[in-house]
């Protein structure tokens, strides 16, 4: 961002979209939401594992439960995480 006198000046989130994603400026909502968003899915998330390494902890033990239950669960958090990203990439471009 330059100002009048055309020198450029560093102002902190807003440069860093401006450099990293071409945007010239974001609404101050964007990463509040995807803050918002970010927690709420990562509980979620974290509650889904939890639940899931429970229950094969009881029949397996502990430690091949954990291993069981990640193998099942791991490539769904995984996928959902980067449909977010990607729902996150496309909803911030619409700004």
């Amino acid at each position: 961002m330059h100002d009048e006198g055309g020198e450029q000046h560093d102002h902190g989130l807003l440069h860093d979209t401006e450099k990293l994603l071409g945007w010239e400026r974001i609404s101050y909502r964007i990463p509040l939401y995807m803050f918002i968003f970010l927690v709420a899915l990562g509980s979620d998330y974290n509650i889904f594992i939890t639940t899931r390494i429970r229950g094969e902890a009881l029949i397996h033990g502990l430690r091949d439960g954990t291993v069981k239950a990640l193998a099942a669960a791991g490539g769904v958090l995984t996928s959902a995480g980067l449909i977010y990203l990607g729902d996150e990439r496309i909803r911030c471009a619409g700004q």
